[in-house]
C-alpha cells in the first residue's frame, strides 16, 4: 500500500472508532499521568479536529503549564502561546492561535503530535503536508504521538525525512516496543 492509500485507509478506519469519548478520556488521563508531561514547563499541543483524539479537555487540565499550539506560516508550522478565546480557522479547517508569543526556546518542552497512524516503534503516518517533520527536524524535544489503539499498527514504511516519536500514548498502552 502506498502512503496515500494508507492515509485513505486510516481516515476510513478512524471514522469507525466506537466509544470515542471514553477513549479520549483515557488518553487524556494517560497523558496527564505521564512523568515527562508532569515535569515539563512547556507543552506543545495540536488543536484537535472532531475525528482526532480530543486535546481540548487535556488543554484545560494543563493549567500549570505553558501551552502552545501550531499555526501554519509559509509552508511550515510555528507554535504560539494558546488562548482558547483567540483562535481562527485555517485553510485546512483546523483552529490556530492568533497570538504573537511564539516559543523559540524548547528546553523543558514536550510536544504532543497528531497522526493518522503510528507504529509500535514510534513511526508516524501524518496527513501528507510534512509540517511536523519539518518542525521537529533539528529540535531537541520529547515527542509523544497521540492516537487511538486501533490506529497503532506493528510497522509503517518510513522515508528518510520522517521523524520518529519518542513515545506513543493511546488509551491502552503508552510505551514503545524496542
Amino acid at each position: 500500500m502506498t502512503k496515500q492509500e494508507l492515509r485513505q485507509y486510516a481516515k476510513t478506519k478512524r471514522k469507525e472508532i466506537v466509544n470515542k469519548h471514553e477513549k479520549d478520556f483515557q488518553i487524556t488521563k494517560n497523558v496527564l499521568n505521564n512523568p515527562l508531561v508532569l515535569k515539563s514547563k512547556n507543552i506543545l499541543v495540536y488543536l484537535s479536529t472532531p475525528l482526532e483524539v480530543d486535546t481540548f479537555e487535556l488543554i484545560t487540565k494543563l493549567k500549570d503549564k505553558n501551552i502552545y499550539a501550531p499555526r501554519i506560516e509559509k509552508q511550515e508550522i510555528n507554535f504560539y502561546k494558546l488562548d482558547l478565546n483567540n483562535l481562527k480557522m485555517n485553510k485546512y479547517h483546523i483552529l490556530e492561535p492568533l497570538g504573537t508569543d511564539k516559543i523559540t526556546n524548547f528546553q523543558d518542552t514536550v510536544i504532543l503530535v497528531p497522526g493518522l497512524m503510528f507504529d509500535q516503534t514510534g513511526n508516524r503516518l501524518g496527513y501528507g503536508g510534512g509540517y511536523y517533520d519539518k518542525f521537529l527536524r533539528n529540535k531537541s524535544l520529547f515527542k509523544i504521538g497521540i492516537c487511538y489503539q486501533e490506529m497503532l499498527i506493528p510497522r509503517l514504511e518510513v522515508e528518510e525525512h520522517d521523524i520518529k516519536m519518542d513515545m506513543i500514548i493511546t488509551e491502552e498502552i503508552w510505551n514503545l516496543q524496542d
